[in-house]
């Protein structure tokens, strides 16, 4: 919806579709200030919120296309924010908790994932009235608002703005094939094990022949802190299940499952970071569903659950 004069959000998402750039801009300015402020409640610090809500916007510019609904386009950018403040979330709580202690770090990742009631957000965006929430919640939309505000304090040095920094990313010319070659190279990624129906049990055999009984010089090894994450979803009508998360930045179409035996029974091995994730499977492109047989399930910010997974270290 347009503000004084200034085009509706589906105008502007048309716009930059048809290679207007700047016209991203408007939408920066449009959404900003109440991304800024969210984000600060997630991560309690204006600077790390800086940083998520800037990454989020470039990438929503770069996947605008992918917004089914342009007249929807805040509720779309608030999901992206989230979660990328998930992701810092995750990566903060990795660092702080050692990785071979599992309860620990289960209990790391889950505690500071997603505690906000989403109702206080509303009321301290200014979409819902106080007197609106229940009276337990009240007192922590006051103490919220004085944290906010003196995080919301500007620096003492002047910095760039966080359009002139969104704006500055999405003008950057498109890197060459030999430069995208190259970073995709050097930049550790997830690895996934596809394995055909009718080698299966040998692949299996080998497998555990090389754990057991090969010295440092057998195959390929996992790095000291890696371990292996193994999603497995049963959707016997889906064309394609995909799986997505906080160790891939909840990118749909990155890592696909796959159905061998055309069972309805989708699975991937992953390598992975030790530590702890959270995840859903997007089934057919569209539809986002938590794994109910997880280690544990978490709420977000929009009134579902996330699945997590907690990846441990090969012991050698």
């Amino acid at each position: 919806m347009g503000v004084r004069g200034t085009p509706p959000d589906a105008e502007v998402v048309a716009l930059v579709l048809a290679g207007d750039t700047e016209a991203f801009g408007v939408v920066i300015r449009r959404y900003e200030a109440g991304l800024l402020r969210f984000a600060t409640r997630m991560l309690g610090s204006r600077d790390a919120a800086a940083d998520a809500v800037a990454e989020s916007f470039v990438r929503a510019y770069r996947h605008l296309a992918s917004c089914r609904e342009p007249a929807r386009l805040r509720t779309w950018l608030y999901r992206i924010v989230t979660n990328r403040c998930k992701s810092h979330l995750v990566r903060r709580s990795v660092a702080d908790v050692p990785l071979d202690d599992g309860s620990a770090a289960e209990g790391a990742g889950g505690s500071r994932m997603s505690t906000i009631d989403p109702r206080i957000h509303q009321v301290l965006d200014g979409e819902l009235a106080a007197d609106a929430v229940p009276s337990e919640l009240r007192r922590a939309v006051v103490q919220l608002a004085a944290a906010a505000g003196l995080l919301a304090a500007p620096p003492a040095s002047p910095a760039a703005s966080l359009e002139s920094r969104v704006m500055a990313e999405i003008r950057r010319p498109v890197p060459s094939r030999a430069h995208r070659l190259m970073r995709w190279l050097v930049t550790p990624r997830a690895i996934i094990l596809r394995v055909r129906p009718a080698w299966s049990v040998a692949f299996a055999v080998v497998v555990a022949a090389l754990t057991l009984f090969t010295a440092d010089d057998g195959g390929p090894e996992l790095a000291e802190h890696e371990g292996i994450a193994q999603f497995v979803g049963q959707f016997p009508e889906a064309q394609s299940v995909h799986v997505v998360g906080t160790f891939n930045d909840w990118r749909p179409g990155s890592i696909a499952l796959e159905d061998h035996d055309h069972d309805g029974v989708w699975r991937a091995t992953v390598v992975l970071p030790a530590g702890t994730y959270e995840y859903m499977f997007v089934v057919d492109g569209e539809r986002w569903v938590p794994d109910h047989l997880a280690e544990r399930l978490v709420a977000d910010n929009f009134g579902r659950e996330n699945s997590v997974v907690i990846v441990r270290p090969v012991r050698r």
